[in-house]
């Protein structure tokens, strides 16, 4: 950040703020709420709109020298801190199945009758019935983990490999350990399933046929 003479001159505290946050783990956020807050000059602590609660806005605060992606608002897949490290067969634990599980109950969730029910009670001439199969867990395929050093224990993210029956199907999961799901993905080819799909849901989501082997 580059400021005028006459402005560090006029207000020696922003120039040693500014010095002192070098080298300091600095996030979009925080030159957000920064530029923002020369919009309301001379108020720098004041900001209009929205910014975020983790935020610090340089020219008047300083960032802790230890912090972590939690503190500064940064979702765990996105942070760079992070160790990732894939684990051995052995080390995958009962879990790791259950995030598997609930990730398909999530996506169960998205044709439910309740759900599809709220869209038939809109419109009278939509069925409740869907084409959409639940999906049921198979197996684990892989296990990664990312553990953010100086974060708390719901910071950990896993990014788990896994299949279900229906289809059959490959997903891709990112969750952590207080069960927040990231992302959740289909890895197979689906757009084989457009001759049946419910277009009340994703594509992806609406696992309507199963395929041999062979089969595409």
């Amino acid at each position: 950040i580059i400021l005028p003479t006459w402005l560090l001159r006029e207000r020696p505290a922003i120039l040693k703020n500014l010095a002192a946050n070098q080298r300091k783990y600095i996030v979009h956020l925080d030159l957000h709420k920064t530029m923002k807050s020369l919009l309301h000059y001379p108020r720098l602590d004041s900001t209009e709109g929205h910014t975020a609660g983790t935020a610090i806005n340089l020219l008047t605060e300083i960032v802790p020298r230890n912090r972590t992606c939690e503190e500064a608002g940064l979702p765990c897949w996105t942070c760079a801190c992070g160790l990732m490290k894939q684990l051995e067969k052995r080390e995958w634990t009962p879990r790791h199945a259950e995030m598997a599980r609930f990730s398909l109950h999530y996506i169960n969730n998205m044709h439910s009758a309740e759900k599809l029910s709220r869209i038939r009670r809109l419109n009278r001439h939509v069925t409740a019935h869907t084409s959409c199969m639940d999906l049921t867990f198979d197996r684990i395929l892989h296990v990664f983990e990312t553990r953010n050093p100086g974060s708390s224990p719901g910071m950990r993210r896993y990014q788990i490999t896994f299949s279900a029956l229906e289809g059959p199907s490959l997903w891709e999961l990112v969750i952590d350990d207080a069960f927040h799901i990231q992302q959740i993905k289909q890895l197979s080819l689906y757009r084989k399933y457009e001759e049946c799909w419910d277009r009340r849901v994703i594509l992806q989501y609406c696992v309507c046929k199963h395929f041999g082997a062979g089969e595409p």
